[in-house]
């Protein structure tokens, strides 16, 4: 759908507690949009959400806050079809080009 996704992208200053970088799922340089494809375990409770993993998150979100990208989760669904990604872009003001 789109021209260039990065996949694994890292930023200088979104370093994790203990000082690795901290990577977003994707990176869309041309709508400086980031992206998290947030699996079961960043739900609250799930096996594997560890506190640290929160702080994590909250980083991220913070990092993005503060910079000029917007950040889009995409919160899990067994079945990931087109439309339930351009669903959580869209509401994010990404615009979608024609298939």
């Amino acid at each position: 759908m789109f021209v260039c996704v990065k996949k694994e992208q890292s930023f200088d200053g979104c370093e994790s507690p203990k000082g690795y970088p901290l990577r977003f799922d994707f990176f869309m340089p041309e709508h400086k949009l980031l992206i998290e494809a947030d699996g079961d375990q960043h739900k609250e409770g799930a096996n594997g959400n560890t506190p640290y993993m929160v702080e994590c998150d909250n980083i991220k979100n913070v990092f993005a806050a503060h910079s000029e990208f917007i950040l889009v989760r995409i919160p899990y669904v067994k079945r990931v079809t087109r439309d339930h990604v351009v669903s959580f872009l869209t509401t994010a003001g990404v615009r979608i080009p024609s298939p």
